[in-house]
């Protein structure tokens, strides 16, 4: 009733020199499971990471590792003082000194190549009046005896004709002496100013001013120093012409 010895006593495979687990067969031959593979590797989990937190697998990451150069400029702190930058020395103006601006006309001061202003200098044709004009030349025939001056009322010589007041006025609008215009007849206070210069004859003389009617103007009487009305279509007196300035 005892078991046999053979089978009892008999090496098992586990006994066995060269066992599964002992002899570098087939099953001590690295396989897939031993030999590093896939699942040995270093996984996405196990690899460097962008984080400065160290991966579960141990492996550093990249925040202890240098990484590659971060273009951005690393930010200040919000509570940080930023110090202004300050300017670049301009070596150019440093080494030929201060500008200097060249003068001009709002400082006052005439370029050194031109001579000041000379008072002697005559003023130019823009800056005679007509009235400068009209008197030199009026002046001048006073000097050739066409005309009397008598202050500033300049008298051209009197007719010896008598016409009526309406020509009377054309002679003297009409009368141009040097080339100077704008004669008329004159006033009763300027006969009276002419007479008394003596520069009218014993004679009748029409005046400017008109009478109360509508065809009749003054006339002065040079001899008895009075006037009178005429009509003034009527040929009753001389003319004598004047100028003023």
């Amino acid at each position: 009733g005892e078991p046999a010895a053979s089978v009892r006593g008999a090496p098992s495979p586990g006994d066995a020199t060269a066992t599964h687990g002992d002899a570098p067969g087939k099953g001590d031959a690295p396989g897939k499971n031993d030999a590093p593979g896939k699942n040995d590797a270093p996984s996405k989990n196990d690899a460097p990471s962008t984080g400065d937190t160290p991966s579960t697998g141990g492996t550093p990451s990249t925040g202890d590792a240098p990484s590659k150069a971060d273009p951005s400029p690393p930010s200040a702190p919000p509570d940080a003082k930023v110090e202004p930058t300050p300017p670049a020395a301009d070596t150019g103006a440093a080494a030929t000194g201060p500008a200097v601006d060249p003068p001009s006309a709002d400082d006052g001061d005439a370029p050194p190549d031109e001579p000041p202003p000379s008072h002697d200098t005559p003023p130019g044709p823009e800056a005679v009046s007509k009235r400068d004009v009209d008197q030199a030349a009026l002046q001048l025939a006073v000097g050739e005896g066409r005309i009397e001056r008598l202050g500033s009322l300049y008298v051209a010589r009197a007719g010896d004709d008598e016409l009526t007041w309406n020509e009377a006025q054309d002679r003297c609008r009409g009368k141009r002496i040097n080339g100077v215009q704008g004669f008329r007849l004159p006033g009763i206070s300027e006969l009276r100013k002419i007479r008394a210069a003596r520069l009218l004859g014993a004679a009748t003389y029409w005046a400017r001013n008109r009478g109360a009617q509508q065809d009749e103007a003054v006339a002065y009487d040079a001899k008895a120093g009075t006037t009178a009305l005429y009509l003034k279509l009527e040929p009753n007196a001389r003319t004598v012409c004047v100028r003023t300035l």
